[in-house]
């Protein structure tokens, strides 16, 4: 929509010079956000100057507040503010054996404000090229369904109790699918990332949202 455009467009030339401090264990995988208190304090900020500027905006208390769930926590932040970073340190600490499969469980934030989701993690080095020195691997995410779903039929109920409209039945809301795939090619000597995919799909019955990210070393 034009408004969200417009929304983007301006916090992003207000919050662009903001630096991000992260610590990484002695294996080089990331560790935590050292200053996460002073990014929240300045995305604030900025929220603050977007809101008055863009007050005409009909969906700008939304859109504030989307923007500024994703700075409430240390955690938050970690998750879901810094992607570029959490997709460049996807491996990073691991030891991996070609074709053997590693899972495991973690928690994803919620940025409804309720419990965080469970996800099934899968990783799996798929390709070692010698004469290049590198090595594909990737990754896998799956979002707990039931839990995605039940989450999302909350948060449009409070949204419509709070526009003064009916709110939707839970038969109305179809069962929600959240998957993410990185593949990443490694330098093989350093294990530093040359190039690396991210794609995340939302998909609800017939109806698939698919985000691409991408990191390239030249």
């Amino acid at each position: 929509a034009d408004s969200e455009n417009a929304f983007v467009k301006k916090l992003g030339s207000l919050s662009q010079n903001m630096s991000v401090i992260i610590k990484t264990d002695e294996m080089g995988a990331f560790k935590e956000v050292k200053n996460w208190k002073e990014l929240k304090a300045e995305m604030d900020r900025c929220l603050g100057l977007v809101k008055k500027e863009l007050k005409d905006l009909p969906n700008i208390d939304e859109l504030v507040r989307q923007v500024s769930n994703v700075y409430t926590s240390k955690e938050a932040i970690e998750s879901v503010a810094i992607k570029d970073i959490q997709q460049f340190y996807t491996y990073h600490g691991g030891k991996y054996t070609l074709g053997e499969e590693v899972k495991g469980q973690i928690k994803l934030p919620n940025l409804y404000g309720g419990e965080p989701f469970d996800a099934e993690v899968t990783l799996q080095m798929d390709e070692i090229n010698f004469e290049d020195e590198n090595a594909i691997i990737r990754m896998w995410q799956t979002a707990d369904s039931k839990q995605l779903t039940a989450a999302t039929y909350e948060y449009l109920s409070k949204m419509a109790k709070a526009s003064g409209v009916k709110s939707p039945s839970q038969e109305e809301i179809p069962p929600l699918q959240n998957q993410t795939m990185v593949a990443s090619r490694l330098h093989g000597p350093s294990g530093w990332v040359i190039y690396s995919l991210e794609t995340k799909e939302v998909s609800a019955e017939n109806v698939t949202n698919v985000e691409e990210r991408i990191i390239e070393i030249k």
